[in-house]
């Protein structure tokens, strides 16, 4: 919850200084795409050119980053209240970890296979894997019997990518390749 305080914060920073830069904007009586010269290619003399365009351009930038902090406060939304619609077809209850470290890294995943389908990608990093998070992992079997015992059975998975929380759904299922998953996971507790 600490990150979703600190993402809306950022917006909130951002809504002020988009406020300030549409401020400048309307001290010149200009807007977004207001000619700023005349018929004839002169810079309009009531319109201070440089201050507009420098206004112009902070505010697209602003406003990209503000819809990647909305992006970002969507999956911190999703990560702390999960999605209710699904609860009855996981085998495991919803666990609430302690920590936002990782335990685990996914060094491949095979093309076409649970894994792959399911939306697990090579270097993400697990948070959670069902009911094990970082405080209570003590080895890869952890995450082998979590899978096993889960087959056919949506497991709840959280991963970090690029340095995002992203939830996952995974069904470990048969396949025409090996087990149940089709990825590659090594351990990053010791």
């Amino acid at each position: 919850m600490d990150t979703l305080k600190k993402l809306v914060e950022k917006r909130e920073e951002i809504d002020r200084k988009l406020a300030d830069q549409r401020e400048i904007l309307e001290a010149s009586n200009a807007t977004m795409d207001s000619p700023l010269v005349d018929q004839e290619g002169f810079p309009i003399a009531s319109v201070d050119v440089y201050s507009v365009r420098l206004a112009r351009v902070e505010i697209i930038r602003l406003q990209n980053d503000r819809k990647q902090l909305e992006e970002d406060i969507l999956v911190q939304l999703q990560v702390a209240h999960g999605d209710p619609a699904n609860d009855s077809q996981s085998n495991y209850p919803i666990v609430h970890r302690t920590s936002n470290n990782t335990f685990a890294k996914v060094l491949d995943v095979i093309p076409g296979s649970p894994s792959d389908v399911d939306g697990l990608k090579k270097g993400d990093e697990l948070l959670q894997w069902g009911p094990v998070h970082y405080d209570v992992f003590t080895n890869m079997k952890d995450v082998v019997d979590t899978a096993m015992n889960s087959e056919s059975q949506i497991l709840r998975v959280t991963v970090l990518r690029k340095e995002r929380p992203i939830r996952l759904e995974i069904t470990p299922r048969k396949w025409s390749g090996q087990g149940l998953l089709g990825c590659k996971l090594e351990s990053l507790k010791n």
